[in-house]
């Protein structure tokens, strides 16, 4: 397996965003690309992660 990606930035550090993802092969066919992208801004009661 790979390495976990560390993106690094600029700013205040306010929030966070998650990523999933998953690629599906079949036989002759172009793999297909499925991802969820989760923004998390620190707004009261809003959950912090995909569960």
């Amino acid at each position: 397996m790979g390495a976990r990606p560390v993106v690094t930035v600029r700013g205040k550090g306010r929030g966070r965003v998650n990523m999933a993802g998953v690629v599906a092969y079949r036989d002759g066919e172009r793999p297909h690309l499925f991802y969820r992208l989760y923004i998390y801004r620190r707004c009261k009661g809003e959950p912090k992660t995909f569960s």
